[in-house]
């Protein structure tokens, strides 16, 4: 990565803040976005303290408007040249029930973590097309291949990245632009932390706490970066049991051993079947359609 732009999308704070540092530590010029300038400034004053010689910019951007993030791309690529890496990590987690999930929660969630991945590509990729080379990585989420009750609005927003990443690395197959797509597991942030303080009670409690791991953002991006700069489409984290289950669940991308993989495909069948088994039985042992109704009829009488 030594001398590569590496610009990153929600750099301001959390796993994108994470990937900033390491890919400043690995001789990467970076160029952070985000939309609260505090924020970004915050971040890159932090990455200077740790890295006092590091070229890392910060610009304002929105990844839910393609001319916001035109504009900001611009910015940086007049700085420090073109885009070599670009990771789409900007994101945002709404944990509710369906029923307490607003029409505005739906919208934000598609356009922060679907239309922002679309928008940076749209922005991106024609330059590095041009240039036949360049790598483009997203961000998507575990949830995506297995989603459970609290992620109505922000699962398929992660699915619909994961089969948007599809179709790119398929279209842009006659190139040298490399597609990335990771499915981290959870991390311990700042957004993760906020997302905890939202959840239904059955999403945090779904698995037994064994299961429950939450990952540093320093090993996540790690694994990340090692395996964009390795190639591979389907980047690892640290999860490596999540790992075997994201890419068991579904979607049309090389895989990392194929034989392997189709050597433990029965035994993962029955691995998800066990999963929607007991994620079922969390939801009907709490019933909480039924002390909703109950709330309901008390309101009424």
């Amino acid at each position: 990565m030594e001398g590569k732009h590496v610009l990153i999308t929600g750099g301001s704070e959390g796993l994108g803040l994470t990937l900033a540092k390491h890919s400043v530590a690995r001789g990467a010029k970076v160029s952070i976005v985000a939309r609260t300038i505090a924020k970004l400034e915050a971040a890159k004053a932090e990455i200077l303290d740790e890295f006092a010689d590091a070229q890392i910019i910060a610009v304002s951007g929105d990844v839910g408007s393609r001319g916001s993030l035109a504009r900001a791309v611009a910015s940086c690529e007049e700085q420090l040249g073109a885009v070599d890496i670009c990771i789409a990590a900007a994101g945002n987690s709404i944990p509710k029930y369906f029923e307490e999930l607003s029409e505005d929660d739906f919208l934000k969630m598609m356009n922060v973590n679907y239309m922002g991945v679309v928008n940076l590509a749209q922005v991106v990729l024609p330059g590095m097309t041009s240039r036949d080379a360049g790598h483009f990585c997203a961000v998507s989420s575990m949830a995506a291949a297995i989603p459970f009750l609290g992620y109505a609005a922000y699962a398929p927003s992660k699915a619909a990245v994961k089969s948007f990443m599809d179709v790119l690395r398929n279209e842009f197959a006659d190139t040298e632009v490399t597609f990335h797509i990771a499915c981290p597991p959870d991390i311990d942030t700042p957004g993760f932390a906020t997302e905890n303080k939202s959840k239904p009670f059955e999403t945090s409690h779904m698995f037994p706490q064994c299961f429950n791991e939450v990952f540093s953002a320093d090993s996540v991006a790690a694994s990340l970066l090692d395996d964009l700069l390795k190639g591979r489409y389907f980047v690892k984290s640290p999860d490596s049991f999540g790992n075997m289950l994201v890419s068991q669940a579904w979607g049309h991308h090389p895989r990392r051993c194929a034989v392997f993989e189709a050597a433990v495909a029965p035994l993962f069948v029955g691995v998800h079947s066990l999963m929607v088994w007991w994620t079922d039985g969390v939801v009907r042992k709490h019933a909480h359609h039924s002390e909703a109704q109950s709330e309901d009829e008390g309101y009424e009488n």
